[in-house]
């Protein structure tokens, strides 16, 4: 152990590391991300607007933002130098379970308990698209390193690979 992080006053339930790797995220069980600096292990910030558990975080691809999302069906940006909640994304019908920012920023997926997958633009907040074909719940979604596809891992024993600009599925994975 280099390091014991403590402030969560309930389960820690993911973390990620920011772009550059000094600093870090975590979210709870306790409602809220907590932002820490790995250098000294200080907590920077406590994130609080969750109505429950907080399921994902991602940073956005510069470091100046961390998005979070949960049970409460929203994903929230945070501003990581103030830890003040900056803007909403809403749409899914159920929990939200996982996060991703496309590697060029402009981009955020949200996989929902709801089968689908939300793209959002950043900039405006508005939903790009509702990816739908799982026949369960979606819990984690990546981007390709070019930005041009998604991959979604769902409950139904798929990954699904999505073209971004279609919105279609291209590919899916079975055998799970």
């Amino acid at each position: 152990e280099l390091k014991r992080f403590t402030g969560h006053t309930g389960e820690v339930l993911t973390v990620t590391f920011a772009p550059g790797g000094l600093q870090a995220a975590s979210g709870g069980a306790d409602k809220t991300v907590r932002l820490w600096d790995l250098a000294n292990g200080k907590e920077l910030h406590t994130c609080a607007g969750h109505f429950g558990p907080v399921f994902g975080v991602a940073f956005g691809h510069d470091g100046k933002h961390v998005f979070s999302c949960g049970e409460d069906k929203t994903v929230r940006m945070w501003d990581v130098a103030t830890g003040k909640e900056v803007k909403q994304f809403t749409g899914h019908a159920e929990f939200i379970n996982g996060l991703a920012v496309s590697p060029n920023g402009t981009l955020l997926a949200g996989a929902g308990q709801d089968r689908s997958v939300y793209l959002w633009d950043i900039a405006s907040g508005k939903k790009a698209q509702q990816l739908i074909g799982h026949g369960s719940g979606v819990y984690r979604v990546t981007f390709s390193p070019d930005g041009l596809k998604l991959a979604s891992a769902s409950a139904d024993q798929t990954a699904r690979l999505w073209g971004v600009k279609t919105g279609k599925a291209v590919q899916e994975f079975r055998g799970h």
